[in-house]
């Protein structure tokens, strides 16, 4: 048996040099307990994300873990890390990309003449689009920065102005007003 997405915390107070230590410890732990249970951890599959408080904090190599560069991916959540804290603006690129293919859909259904009537595409809007794009935001959406804001506004943009058929210099408040 395999498990998935597991996750495991290790922290040491500013004593970077014993971080591998630690966490080759932890490892070796959760590896002893899995086979007492019969469960099976895929080392190719782990990864670690080395969160820090300054530039200057060495990413130190650890046996037998895969460090990413920049990211990782958790439960479907892309967390990033920086000099001075946690980041989801990779998450939110990949929902907003993720919406962004629906309006392929949209699109269609709409059509050039005729087409959907806006309240049928407005449901399309409510329950595909939109929650593409706020997939997980009770995680990232208290650590806003207003990057993140502004990519979900500009996608929402996007839908809405093939929804409504409104011209491009329609003002954006006006369009959720029509949707």
């Amino acid at each position: 048996m395999y498990v998935d997405d597991g996750l495991f915390i290790v922290s040491t107070p500013r004593n970077w040099a014993n971080m591998p230590l630690a966490i080759s410890s932890v490892l070796k732990g959760l590896h002893d307990w899995a086979a007492n249970m019969g469960i099976k951890i895929d080392d190719a599959k782990t990864e670690c994300l080395h969160l820090y408080h300054s530039p200057r904090s060495p990413c130190l190599p650890i046996p037998g873990v895969t460090v990413p560069a920049r990211a990782m991916k958790w439960l479907g959540i892309t967390i990033a890390a920086t000099t001075t804290a946690i980041t989801y603006l990779d998450h939110v690129k990949d929902r907003c990309s993720k919406a962004l293919q629906a309006l392929g859909t949209i699109h269609t259904l709409a059509g050039m003449h005729g087409g959907a009537p806006i309240p049928v595409l407005s449901r399309f809007f409510t329950a595909i689009f939109r929650p593409r794009i706020l997939y997980a935001s009770p995680v990232w959406l208290h650590t806003e920065r207003e990057g993140l804001f502004r990519r979900i506004r500009t996608a929402e943009r996007r839908a809405l102005l093939l929804i409504t058929r409104a011209h491009r210099t329609t003002r954006t408040s006006l369009l959720y007003a029509l949707v």
